[in-house]
């Protein structure tokens, strides 16, 4: 008989936001890369910013395109297409502290149960 155990990913937190024609120059001084341009999409000149990616596996992820997203890790800077982004993160949402109300429901709870 196999016996498993339960595993689970470990978060990946990233700052991140998505190049657009309107912010590329910004996001290309953010990463120290440069605007580039090239007709790779066939759909005729088009800037991208070239940029210092942590371990690239190829040349496209050291271009990010408007409609890309460049994020910064512990590592370094990644870039991901739309599609990959939002298929792999979702918006981080930071945990609220208790209220003294989830205090006071909680105190009443316990007192009930060691009655």
């Amino acid at each position: 008989m196999v016996t498993t155990k339960k595993f689970v990913r470990v978060p990946l937190y990233v700052d991140a936001i998505q190049v657009s024609n309107d912010n590329i120059e910004e996001v290309a001084k953010w990463v120290k890369g440069s605007i580039q341009q090239t007709d790779i999409r066939k759909r005729g000149l088009e800037k991208y910013i070239f940029a210092p990616t942590h371990s690239p596996m190829n040349e496209r992820q050291k271009m990010a395109f408007p409609g890309d997203w460049m994020l910064k890790t512990d590592k370094g800077f990644k870039i991901y297409t739309n599609d990959a982004f939002k298929n792999m993160f979702e918006p981080y949402v930071s945990p609220q502290a208790p209220s003294p109300e989830d205090f006071d429901a909680n105190e009443m709870a316990l007192k009930e149960k060691l009655s």
